[in-house]
């Protein structure tokens, strides 16, 4: 996947009751990207408790 940004945390868990969260918000179009900042969404996403992975895409 290109421009992604992982945390250090990406590493497979073996903990079952571990929250670990990917957000990939799309930059589809103008349903969503004519009106929110995708990737200012993505850098806000890797500051939230949890996320692992965050990166915005093209298309879903």
């Amino acid at each position: 996947m290109q421009n992604s940004t992982q945390n250090e945390n990406t590493t497979m868990s073996t903990n079952p009751d571990e929250i670990r969260i990917a957000v990939f918000p799309c930059d589809c179009g103008v349903n969503i990207a004519g009106v929110i900042d995708i990737a200012a969404l993505a850098e806000y996403a890797k500051t939230l408790p949890n996320v692992v992975i965050a990166d915005k895409n093209l298309s879903l």
